[in-house]
């Protein structure tokens, strides 16, 4: 995505290693689809294709921190707080629709209310859902600035 769209010049020793990388996912992949052994229940390939997927969106969304922060002169702490307020504007909107859908999580497609209850309930979810919101905020508050400087 940077070459597309940042106009960047990959050397010939970044296309070794994202061929490295894709030989090794390769490999994963296939020993995941031969082991799968024709169960009927097992949605191996679909499982990797939403991965790739996901890497292709992720790869992205770097792609266009970097411009923001690169080409707007944008501070990177404001793009990674843009981000978690969309974010979380996105996900009010998702959660409100999936609770009103029908479904089978009391009623619900998801739930909200009751998933709320289980984390206020539980001492241990809690200190667990705390900990992976520090640690993914440290992760987008540092990686951004960090991806900035490094290119």
């Amino acid at each position: 995505w940077s070459v597309l769209f940042l106009k960047k010049k990959l050397y010939v020793y970044n296309w070794m290693a994202v061929m490295i990388s894709a030989c090794g996912l390769l490999l994963v992949g296939m020993s995941a689809v031969l082991d799968d052994q024709g169960k009927e229940s097992s949605n191996v390939s679909l499982g990797i294709l939403l991965t790739v997927i996901s890497q292709m969106f992720a790869a992205f969304q770097m792609v266009v921190e970097e411009w923001f922060v690169k080409g707007y002169d944008v501070a990177p702490e404001r793009v990674v707080g843009s981000e978690g307020l969309w974010g979380v504007a996105i996900m009010c909107v998702v959660l409100a629709v999936m609770y009103q859908l029908p479904g089978s999580d009391a009623g619900s497609y998801e739930n909200v209310v009751d998933s709320l209850h289980m984390l206020a309930g539980s001492e241990q979810l809690l200190v667990f859902v705390l900990c992976y919101l520090i640690s993914i905020s440290f992760f987008n508050f540092l990686g951004v600035p960090i991806a900035g400087k490094l290119s």
